[in-house]
Order: C-alpha cells, then structure tokens, then sequence
C-alpha cells in the first residue's frame, strides 16, 4: 500500500524572514500500526508469558486501589492541569503567583508549565515563578525531593526520553514514603518487557549492516533535494531521477523487509541483491516517483 504525500510549497518571499528558519512539512498521517508492537511477546518465552499475566493482574489491583482511595481530588488536579485552572490556585486576589511551601505542588505546576504554547501567558508567567523557587528549594538540606527537583530544573519530563525517564523516576518513586507497591512493581515489569523486545529488535538489525547502509543513501539523497531547493537549482531529468528514485524510499524499504525476516531465510547474497536496486526495485521506484510527481504538482 502506498500513501501519496503533498508537499507545501513555500513562497520564496517567505524563505527567510528575520533570519528565521522556514521548513516544509510533509504533514504525515499517524502510524498505522499504532501500539501493537509494544505488547509482543516471543515465542517460547515462560516467564515472559508469566509476567504479562502478572501485569494484567496488577493493573486490575491498581484499579481497585484507586478506586477504593479518596482519589477525587487527584482527578480534579488531573481535569485542574488539562483546563489550566491549577494555575489560578496559586495566584493571590492580586493575580500574583503566592508563596508556598509546598514541593511538590511547586513541581507539578513547574512541569505542567512547559506545556505551554505561544501566547500562553499564565504558563510563561508560571515557568518563571516555579523556577526560582524549585532553585531555592533544591539548595536547602531540608528539601524532601532534591533529587526529583534538581533533575527537573535540568531537564523536564517534557524534554526527556520517556522511557529513560521511567526508568530514573522509578529509582525515585519506589524510596519515598507514599510509594503504591501494585505501580511499581507494574512499572518494573513493563520496563523490562520492553526492554528485552528491543533488545531482539536490535539483535535483527545488527546481523547484517544493510539497512544502515541503505538509510544512508537514502539521507543522502534528500540532502541533495534539499540543497536543490535552497539554491533554487532545477536539475535536468537525468540529474533529477537519479536522486529522486532514491527518495522514494523503496529501495531502503525492500532491504529493511528483509532483516525483518526470521532465521536464516534471508542469505548475504540476498542482502547484496536487494541492496543493489534490481530491475524489480527500479520499475517500482520509477511508477512511484512519476505517479507522485504528477499528483503533487497538480496540487
């Protein structure tokens, strides 16, 4: 299946404005494979099996902790970040963000901040007052959360690697006094899980260095388009194909599909024949390239 894209053509008045960058988006729709893969299991894996079982059985335990909890106002905060009325909590009848002494309460709203999109006033305001109180805190030996706070000021859950995120915050999480034994041991089992699916995903990648390869050319081929359009050079037809059969991706798709294939059922002979762009990866590159160009440059 093949997913025609149209690209924005931007004016040449609105390349460069106030030395800003301007980039072309593709607009590309959400994969359509969604989650699925993060809850694949291998074959002939037993205690894989048993934890998933176990998972399945902690989170029904959460749920009904959750439910037996006073957990309202955990969900009003959750509703309060969503609707930005948390902010107006901390502000005073003047309008101006309050003292507290609350840490945690602090943190979140510090966290909640950098949701901000432009023109969001009350977050910029709130990303600046959260910030000089959590320095403040996380210089005093008395700080509960040192840790937790010094981390956030140098880099957000918003600006990290979520699953390296996870893994720190659960170093964190499982030594303080509040911590729920059901959600961590859950988180762990869910760490580990995925962790061992990538490190099969990487076991399929590095047997052989052609995909590497293969996404190099490809790179390399729309750094080329790139310059092309910043110079405003228009290639001939045989400078052009030459580059644009590359950048339909067809080539680096057929040699990935291959590591994608289980055992020895794929041969370096085979790695070399795909790598290589036979006839059958040509035709296919050529029918895409023009079938797209027509339909975009129609657009």
């Amino acid at each position: 299946m093949s997913t025609q894209v149209s690209q924005e053509v931007v004016p040449k008045t609105l390349q460069a404005r106030d030395n800003e960058i301007i980039r072309r988006t593709a607009n590309y729709h959400p994969s359509i494979w969604g989650d699925q893969f993060i809850s694949h299991l291998p074959k002939d894996k037993v205690q894989e099996a048993i934890e998933l079982q176990e998972i399945e059985k902690l989170r029904e335990q959460f749920k009904r902790e959750l439910l037996a909890s006073n957990s309202s106002q955990k969900l009003d905060l959750i509703d309060a970040i969503q609707r930005l009325d948390i902010f107006n909590k901390f502000k005073d009848d003047k309008g101006y963000f309050k003292q507290s002494n609350d840490v945690r309460g602090i943190l979140g709203l510090y966290e909640a901040a950098h949701l901000a999109v432009h023109g969001e006033d009350i977050l910029d305001e709130a990303l600046a007052f959260t910030t000089i109180h959590l320095k403040s805190m996380a210089s005093s030996p008395n700080c509960p959360l040192t840790p937790k706070v010094s981390h956030a000021l140098k880099q957000p859950i918003r600006r990290g690697v979520p699953r390296l995120e996870s893994r720190r915050y659960i170093s964190i999480y499982q030594d303080e006094p509040s911590c729920n034994k059901t959600l961590l041991r859950l988180a762990k089992l869910n760490f580990n899980l995925v962790q061992e699916l990538h490190k099969e995903e990487l076991s399929e990648i590095t047997r052989v260095h052609f995909g590497k390869e293969a996404m190099k050319v490809n790179v390399h081929a729309y750094f080329n388009e790139a310059k092309w359009f910043h110079e405003n050079h228009i290639p001939t037809m045989e400078e052009y194909m030459q580059v644009a059969l590359q950048t339909t991706g067809y080539s680096m798709l057929a040699t990935v599909s291959f590591i994608g294939m289980a055992g020895d059922m794929v041969t370096e002979q085979a790695f070399d024949w795909v790598f290589n762009r036979p006839k059958i990866v040509r035709a296919s590159e050529t029918i895409c390239r023009l079938v797209d160009d027509v339909r975009s440059h129609k657009v």
